[in-house]
């Protein structure tokens, strides 16, 4: 029988386009696709439930979880929120709204799981766009540091953390997946772009690298307890 993902992750801002072409491109059977949306837009919100309740084949993804964020999580935050909700999930397939799967490339980084703790689509800067990781990966290393806000620098900090410890990781070159990078900045203007880089990647950096000179203490620690969550459901299924 066919290993099901037991969490399909994603997080968009405001393409709706870009979240349906990546829907539309699985092809590998899924247990609960996760859809973190952070954006203020309600009426969005409301789109991608209506193409979700209209358009999804539920004997390939069995439920829909979309979580609204009018205030944006960010990334390393929306990231987690996926392994925070579902502790109990063995492995999780995390990517960018941005991602387009051609057949069979589900399968592979599926496949791959069995042998490393983290499976990254190609080896470009942004692999991050696209991983799969085993929960107990996520046990060792820990989650993503959210003080990375919105975004920029969480991958670094990430791939130190995973160098340290030694976690076993698979590199694909060539794996057929489509990325159309920096998808979401496509959709603000040359000036916005500028101010959001002047805004924070400098002050994600900043905080980057006071980390890894010790001035927060240990860069290595992390508070949040898989061992103790994985076999507790605190809520009432929100499904459909």
């Amino acid at each position: 029988m066919i290993k099901k993902i037991p969490v399909f992750g994603t997080q968009t801002l405001n393409s709706f386009t870009n979240l349906k072409n990546l829907i539309c491109s699985i092809d590998y059977p899924i247990e609960i696709l996760s859809i973190v949306i952070n954006s203020e837009n309600f009426d969005f919100f409301k789109d991608v439930k209506e193409f979700c309740d209209n358009n999804i084949d539920k004997n390939l993804i069995e439920k829909i979880d979309i979580s609204f964020h009018p205030t944006n999580l960010g990334c390393p935050a929306s990231w987690n929120y996926h392994f925070k909700s579902y502790p109990f999930a063995d492995f999780f397939i995390k990517s960018d709204d941005d991602i387009v799967f051609s057949p069979g490339s589900l399968s592979q980084i599926v496949d791959c799981l069995n042998d490393y703790d983290i499976v990254f689509h190609d080896q470009s800067c942004t692999k991050y766009a696209l991983f799969g990781i085993n929960k107990s990966t996520l046990k060792k290393v820990g989650l993503f540091d959210e003080n990375f806000y919105p975004c920029n620098y969480e991958d670094n900090d990430y791939e130190l953390r995973c160098d340290r410890l030694e976690i076993r990781k698979a590199l694909f070159d060539g794996l057929n997946t489509t990325h159309i990078s920096s998808g979401t900045s496509r959709n603000i203007t040359p000036e916005e772009h500028k101010n959001y880089l002047a805004k924070y990647i400098i002050t994600t950096e900043e905080y980057f690298n006071k980390k890894w000179n010790n001035e927060f203490g240990d860069p290595m620690r992390w508070d949040y307890n898989f061992n103790y969550r994985e076999n507790k459901i605190f809520r009432y299924s929100k499904y459909y």
